[in-house]
């Protein structure tokens, strides 16, 4: 969405966002990937100052279902859709559900950071 309606979406603005967040990044933990143009990719706001990165998606029994170093560069965004190995055909579409997330990134002092949770997805 564009909340302060200046036409840049809010997850690409560098200063729209949480204050107490790690590093300048906030992680939503709700998408809807469902082509309404709110909350259709993994939102990390503040991804693209750290392009050394990687973020991981599992499901509930652990296994990798998206992977992708440099996340948030070149369109490279989670929309629902499973690049992991462990499905038959890459890119299916992912049943609704509680996944999990790891983002691993380099901070500006160089420093290797970490940030896991749960993602909630839903169509």
């Amino acid at each position: 969405g564009d909340e302060n309606g200046n036409g840049i979406i809010d997850f690409l603005e560098v200063n729209n966002g949480n204050p107490n967040a790690t590093d300048g990044l906030e992680v939503f933990d709700i998408m809807t990937p469902n082509g309404d143009g709110l909350n259709d990719v993994f939102v990390i706001r503040g991804i693209k100052k750290y392009p050394n990165n990687t973020v991981r998606i599992y499901n509930r029994w652990g296994v990798e279902v998206y992977g992708v170093k440099g996340y948030g560069q070149d369109g490279q965004y989670f929309r629902g859709e499973s690049n992991g190995r462990a499905t038959i055909n890459g890119d299916q579409l992912l049943p609704v559900g509680t996944y999990y997330y790891t983002v691993e990134y380099t901070n500006a002092s160089g420093k290797l950071q970490q940030l896991a949770g749960p993602l909630y997805l839903n169509r």
